[in-house]
């Protein structure tokens, strides 16, 4: 296989070759691969996302997919002409990494999670979900739109109205050594913005929109219809790519484990935010113990993804009645990807790697 998303994967690898398959039932890294390359192709996979379970829903994307093949694919099953259209497609393109590289110093102390209400740090992360904050690596909360002094993290791009690269209200970050340009969660299909979408630098709304800013000062600027902006997005695991995202300056934006390290200082009421990353949430040293994966789920809980050993996704259990869902249900809110920013999952322990929960307060 030719795509670096794939091809160190030896299950893709077997599927490739006509060798095995992956079908409902199945369970693998090879899995949340398959997941993340339809979802960035469109596909919708809004209930659990690349959760590594091949389900009922991943199966209907994986038919969709399938039917737009050259003789149909295997229905609901992923084999060799499944694989070898998603190579195609994504050869040259790196796959999404884990964007979450903010690193205590070695030895550095457990963080003092005492003050900190784990369910009422779900509850924030519920209500930023709430409120579409947006996705960004190296992001830990930061409005972009806000002056600081010095310069917080996250900031505007300078504005561009030339259709083959423009930035208009687009956020962007670096971290670490690479520049990151928010996408706006334009993603609607899998939880992002409704009405965001891909765009080509020939779209006529595009240049319309363009050639209406460049006759006006900067600060006179405002949103395509409202909300959208556009933007080449970067580090979005699908190389650079030009999008209708949605207005970054009113949103929070975060990455994985930002979003995790904001909502307990929020909660423990601390100006000063925690710093690990998602494998040092991961460990004994964060201050949480272990949680077996299907125990009854608890608000405030801790559940992290790793693919191929390397921790990729981390999320706060919440009560699905806190985010208007069916009552009774837990789902998970994390901040996932640029293409849907934070967003509410529905909970499947099969789903998760590692399940932590904070021990430093007696009532937890």
């Amino acid at each position: 296989m030719r795509s670096p998303r794939f091809s160190a994967d030896p299950v893709l690898e077997q599927c490739s070759a006509g060798a095995t398959t992956l079908r409902v039932g199945s369970r693998a890294d090879a899995v949340a691969k398959l997941q993340q390359a339809l979802m960035d192709l469109g596909y919708s996979l809004r209930g659990y996302g690349p959760d590594g379970v091949f389900g009922r829903e991943t199966a209907t994307a994986v038919a969709a997919f399938n039917a737009t093949l050259p003789g149909g694919g295997d229905a609901t099953v992923a084999g060799s002409a499944t694989l070898a259209a998603l190579d195609e497609l994504f050869a040259g393109v790196a796959p999404p990494a884990a964007d979450d590289r903010r690193h205590r110093a070695t030895g550095a102390p457990a963080p003092d999670l005492a003050p900190a209400d784990p369910r009422q740090a779900a509850r924030l992360a519920l209500a930023e979900a709430t409120a579409g904050a947006h996705f960004l690596a190296g992001a830990t909360g930061e409005l972009p739109a806000q002056a600081t002094e010095p310069p917080a993290g996250v900031t505007l791009v300078a504005g561009r109205t030339d259709p083959a690269a423009p930035a208009v209200f687009a956020a962007q970050s670096v971290a670490p050594h690479q520049l990151h340009v928010c996408a706006g969660r334009f993603d609607a299909r899998n939880g992002g913005m409704a009405g965001g979408r891909a765009a080509q630098n020939t779209d006529t709304d595009l240049i319309v929109y363009l050639a209406g800013l460049s006759a006006l000062r900067e600060e006179q600027w405002k949103p395509f219809f409202q909300f959208f902006s556009p933007r080449c997005c970067h580090g979005a695991g699908f190389g650079e790519r030009l999008v209708w995202g949605e207005d970054c300056r009113a949103k929070r934006h975060f990455d994985g484990a930002g979003l995790v390290n904001w909502c307990l200082a929020q909660a423990a009421g601390s100006a000063d935010p925690f710093a690990l990353d998602m494998a040092q949430w991961a460990g004994d040293a964060s201050g949480t113990e272990p949680v077996a994966l299907d125990d009854p789920p608890r608000t405030g809980d801790l559940v992290l993804r790793a693919i191929d050993g390397e921790f990729t996704q981390i999320g706060w259990v919440a009560d699905a009645s806190d985010a208007d869902n069916a009552a009774g249900d837990a789902v998970v809110v994390l901040a996932e990807q640029p293409s849907v920013g934070v967003v509410v999952r529905r909970f499947s322990p099969g789903g998760w790697t590692v399940r932590r929960r904070l021990t430093r307060r007696g009532t937890s």
